[in-house]
Protein backbone atom coordinates (compact mmCIF):
# COMPACT_ATOMS: atom_id res chain seq x y z
CA UNK A 1 0.00 0.00 0.00
CA UNK A 2 2.00 2.82 -0.82
CA UNK A 3 1.61 6.62 1.41
CA UNK A 4 -1.25 7.82 -0.67
CA UNK A 5 -3.57 5.43 -0.47
CA UNK A 6 -2.82 4.52 3.09
CA UNK A 7 -3.33 8.41 3.83
CA UNK A 8 -6.59 8.22 1.86
CA UNK A 9 -7.79 5.46 3.56
CA UNK A 10 -6.99 6.67 7.29
CA UNK A 11 -8.61 10.40 6.20
CA UNK A 12 -11.72 8.51 4.58
CA UNK A 13 -11.93 6.87 8.79
CA UNK A 14 -11.41 10.59 10.77
CA UNK A 15 -14.63 11.02 11.82
CA UNK A 16 -15.31 7.69 13.42
CA UNK A 17 -12.37 7.66 14.58
CA UNK A 18 -12.79 11.41 16.09
CA UNK A 19 -16.12 9.58 17.43
CA UNK A 20 -14.19 6.51 19.39
CA UNK A 21 -11.26 8.17 20.77
CA UNK A 22 -13.59 10.93 22.49
CA UNK A 23 -16.16 8.06 23.47
CA UNK A 24 -13.06 6.51 24.92
CA UNK A 25 -10.45 8.87 26.35
CA UNK A 26 -13.45 11.72 26.79
CA UNK A 27 -10.49 14.65 25.74
CA UNK A 28 -9.91 16.17 22.66
CA UNK A 29 -6.15 15.97 22.79
CA UNK A 30 -5.56 12.99 23.81
CA UNK A 31 -8.14 11.83 21.06
CA UNK A 32 -5.86 13.58 18.37
CA UNK A 33 -2.94 11.77 20.08
CA UNK A 34 -4.55 8.44 19.96
CA UNK A 35 -4.94 8.80 16.26
CA UNK A 36 -1.64 9.74 15.66
CA UNK A 37 -0.12 7.57 17.53
CA UNK A 38 -2.51 4.52 15.58
CA UNK A 39 -1.07 5.56 11.96
CA UNK A 40 2.28 5.40 13.05
CA UNK A 41 1.86 1.96 14.43
CA UNK A 42 -0.27 1.25 11.38
CA UNK A 43 2.40 2.30 8.47
CA UNK A 44 4.67 0.62 10.37
CA UNK A 45 2.99 -2.75 10.23
CA UNK A 46 1.14 -1.83 7.25
CA UNK A 47 3.32 -5.45 5.83
CA UNK A 48 1.09 -7.26 8.47
CA UNK A 49 -1.98 -6.59 6.80
CA UNK A 50 -2.41 -9.51 4.44
CA UNK A 51 -5.59 -8.58 2.92
CA UNK A 52 -6.40 -5.14 2.18
CA UNK A 53 -10.24 -4.91 1.43
CA UNK A 54 -9.84 -5.95 5.75
CA UNK A 55 -7.89 -2.38 6.56
CA UNK A 56 -10.72 -0.36 8.25
CA UNK A 57 -11.31 -2.59 10.54
CA UNK A 58 -7.66 -3.84 11.19
CA UNK A 59 -6.56 -0.17 11.99
CA UNK A 60 -9.42 0.81 13.89
CA UNK A 61 -8.71 -2.65 16.07
CA UNK A 62 -5.09 -0.66 16.33
CA UNK A 63 -7.07 2.38 17.16
CA UNK A 64 -8.69 0.80 19.74
CA UNK A 65 -6.29 -0.88 21.14
CA UNK A 66 -3.95 2.46 21.93
CA UNK A 67 -7.04 4.03 22.92
CA UNK A 68 -7.00 1.22 25.63
CA UNK A 69 -3.16 1.78 26.55
CA UNK A 70 -4.13 5.21 26.94
CA UNK A 71 -7.12 4.66 29.11
CA UNK A 72 -4.67 2.50 31.04
CA UNK A 73 -2.00 5.25 31.48
CA UNK A 74 -4.78 7.67 32.17
CA UNK A 75 -5.84 5.35 35.08
CA UNK A 76 -2.10 5.17 36.33
CA UNK A 77 -1.91 8.89 36.45
CA UNK A 78 -5.35 9.25 37.89
CA UNK A 79 -4.26 6.77 40.27
CA UNK A 80 -0.68 8.42 41.25
CA UNK A 81 -2.16 11.70 42.13
CA UNK A 82 -4.75 10.15 44.47
CA UNK A 83 -1.14 8.85 45.78
CA UNK A 84 0.23 11.82 45.51
CA UNK A 85 -2.36 13.13 47.72
CA UNK A 86 -1.90 10.30 50.05
CA UNK A 87 1.95 11.46 50.43
CA UNK A 88 1.16 13.20 53.32
CA UNK A 89 -2.42 12.19 55.70
CA UNK A 90 -3.91 15.41 54.94
CA UNK A 91 -5.07 15.19 52.30
CA UNK A 92 -8.73 15.30 52.65
CA UNK A 93 -10.06 18.34 50.04
CA UNK A 94 -7.11 18.15 47.04
CA UNK A 95 -8.41 18.62 43.97
CA UNK A 96 -6.65 16.60 41.01
CA UNK A 97 -5.73 19.49 38.92
CA UNK A 98 -3.64 21.17 41.55
CA UNK A 99 -1.75 18.12 42.48
CA UNK A 100 -0.85 17.54 38.52
CA UNK A 101 0.07 21.78 38.40
CA UNK A 102 1.95 20.75 41.55
CA UNK A 103 3.92 17.78 40.18
CA UNK A 104 4.63 19.74 36.88
CA UNK A 105 5.80 22.47 38.61
CA UNK A 106 8.58 20.21 40.01
CA UNK A 107 12.22 20.50 38.49
CA UNK A 108 12.63 17.79 36.38
CA UNK A 109 15.44 16.22 38.58
CA UNK A 110 12.64 15.62 41.14
CA UNK A 111 9.48 14.89 38.61
CA UNK A 112 11.25 12.08 36.57
CA UNK A 113 11.78 10.13 39.76
CA UNK A 114 8.19 10.72 41.12
CA UNK A 115 6.35 10.36 37.74
CA UNK A 116 8.09 7.09 36.96
CA UNK A 117 7.16 5.59 40.67
CA UNK A 118 4.09 6.86 41.45
CA UNK A 119 2.87 7.73 38.00
CA UNK A 120 4.24 4.34 35.98
CA UNK A 121 4.67 2.54 38.78
CA UNK A 122 7.94 1.50 38.40
CA UNK A 123 9.95 0.34 41.89
CA UNK A 124 12.75 2.45 43.01
CA UNK A 125 15.27 0.24 42.07
CA UNK A 126 13.74 0.08 38.12
CA UNK A 127 13.31 4.27 38.31
CA UNK A 128 16.87 4.33 39.56
CA UNK A 129 18.25 2.43 36.91
CA UNK A 130 16.16 4.28 34.00
CA UNK A 131 17.53 7.83 35.21
CA UNK A 132 20.95 6.20 35.94
CA UNK A 133 20.90 7.39 39.68
CA UNK A 134 21.19 5.31 42.84
CA UNK A 135 18.73 3.65 44.33
CA UNK A 136 19.13 5.96 47.63
CA UNK A 137 19.17 9.28 44.93
CA UNK A 138 16.20 7.90 44.02
CA UNK A 139 14.59 7.92 47.76
CA UNK A 140 15.83 11.20 48.59
CA UNK A 141 14.49 12.64 45.20
CA UNK A 142 11.55 11.13 45.91
CA UNK A 143 11.47 12.64 49.57
CA UNK A 144 12.17 16.01 48.44
CA UNK A 145 9.23 16.06 45.53
CA UNK A 146 6.56 14.90 48.38
CA UNK A 147 8.01 17.87 50.72
CA UNK A 148 7.92 20.29 47.84
CA UNK A 149 4.34 19.42 46.42
CA UNK A 150 3.47 19.37 50.26
CA UNK A 151 4.81 22.55 50.59
CA UNK A 152 2.92 23.81 47.16
CA UNK A 153 -0.34 22.43 47.94
CA UNK A 154 -0.14 23.91 51.00
CA UNK A 155 -0.24 27.91 49.85
CA UNK A 156 -2.93 26.93 47.42
CA UNK A 157 -4.74 25.82 51.11
CA UNK A 158 -4.59 22.42 51.02
CA UNK A 159 -2.67 21.23 53.97
CA UNK A 160 -1.90 22.99 57.28
CA UNK A 161 2.30 23.47 56.80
Amino acid sequence: MTEEAFTRRVMAMRDQLWHVGRAMLWNDEDAADAVQDAMLQAWKKRRSLRDEDKFEAWFMRLFINRCRDMQRGQIRRREAVESAALWTEEATDMGAGEAQEALAALPDALRLPAVLFYVEGYSQKETARILGVSQEQVNTRLRQARRRMKRMLAEGGYFDE
